[in-house]
């Protein structure tokens, strides 16, 4: 590589670094105003999400309990027991 050759590739990478430096002078106002929306929106409330108690699943997990526990109760009764049931 000849001076030349050097020289021309320092001037075009400081002509890059200081092009990069002028976008990010354009964007720092931005990005510092989207930091402060978020500190904003954050400080509002927030909906409720409304995870309430679901009765519907409750009361199904109550009967598989339930039908499991009669289940259990018929398979321990004695066979004749059972057939006085019937």
């Amino acid at each position: 590589m000849t001076d030349n050759e050097v020289i021309e590739m320092m001037k075009r990478s400081r002509e890059e670094i200081l092009s990069l430096r002028r976008v990010i002078a354009e964007l720092e106002p931005k990005a510092d105003a989207y930091e402060q929306m978020k500190k904003v929106l954050n400080l509002l409330p927030r909906p409720s999400q409304g995870y309430g108690e679901d009765l519907a699943w409750l009361l199904e997990k109550r009967i598989a309990e339930a039908e499991k526990d009669a289940r259990e109760l018929l398979a321990m009764r004695p066979a004749s027991d059972a057939e006085e049931g019937e």
